[in-house]
């Protein structure tokens, strides 16, 4: 990815990515000019020219979702990489 970025941490951008009632101290700013994707194969195997098989815009997946669809594993549930998320959030970020 090649463009701009920046730190900020003013408060009307931050309270926008707040999760779990606790906003970032900081966010990332990224304005693109140029994203190269590395892996053409990549865009067959995940039928992204086929529009039949995007998700709909009114219900995107949480985050949970697309880490439990990255991880592949099958032992934790939604549940409980939700709950995992959710705590980390509330614990470990200050």
């Amino acid at each position: 990815m090649n463009g701009a970025a920046c730190v900020t941490a003013r408060a009307d951008v931050l309270d926008r990515l707040t999760a779990v009632g606790k906003a970032p101290r900081t966010a990332l700013i990224v304005a693109p000019e140029e994203v190269v994707a590395h892996c053409p194969e990549a865009f067959v195997r995940s039928h992204l020219r086929e529009p039949e098989s995007w998700p709909g815009a009114d219900a995107p997946p949480s985050p949970a979702e697309v880490t439990l669809a990255q991880v592949g594993d099958p032992d934790p549930t939604l549940a409980e990489v939700e709950q995992s998320q959710r705590e980390s959030l509330i614990y470990r970020l200050e």
